[in-house]
């Protein structure tokens, strides 16, 4: 089932643009109507809190997103990929956070430190260093493609020793 919503999850992302604002606890957004061909992903995304909408109930499909607010998508849904799994590292508020760009958003920053730490996207992503720019098609696809190698790298072990010859 979640390998199900990993493809609908990437599906989604790529089709449609997300907001990363505040949880307002809804899963039907009042401007997503129910036939529209993406209602059920936007959902069931909504249902497991990768998608949280913007305060006033609305899910703004057509508006375009920043960077920050696809990195925090992506962080939301890299968590609910790796619910019941040995989890991915959590953002360590101790640690040094100079990976965070000083124009990044407080809302945005533990999303950009944990994509960062679970080598999800690399330090020098534009997705990381330019956030505030709007998300082309190239950033959806690059983060999506970093998003699911990540993901196939922790579901293949490394060999061990026995099984290499």
């Amino acid at each position: 089932m979640k390998y199900l919503l990993l493809v609908v999850g990437i599906i989604g992302i790529g089709a449609l643009c997300f907001a990363a604002g505040e949880k307002v606890g809804i899963a039907r957004f009042s401007d997503v109507p129910a036939d529209h061909w993406a209602a059920d992903a936007v959902t069931e995304l909504a249902d497991q809190g990768v998608l949280q909408g913007y305060p006033d109930g609305t899910f703004n499909g057509e508006r375009a997103v920043t960077r920050y607010e696809l990195a925090v998508t992506l962080a939301r849904f890299a968590e609910f990929m790796n619910a019941g799994r040995n989890p991915l590292v959590q953002p360590d508020s101790t640690k040094s956070r100079s990976i965070i760009p000083e124009e990044c958003p407080s809302w945005a920053q533990d999303s950009v430190l944990f994509l960062s730490e679970n080598s999800i996207l690399p330090a020098d992503s534009p997705i990381i260093t330019d956030g505030k720019k709007f998300a082309t098609g190239e950033d959806v696809a690059q983060s999506l493609s970093s998003l699911a190698a990540r993901f196939i790298e922790l579901e293949v072990a490394d060999p061990g020793p026995e099984d290499i010859e």
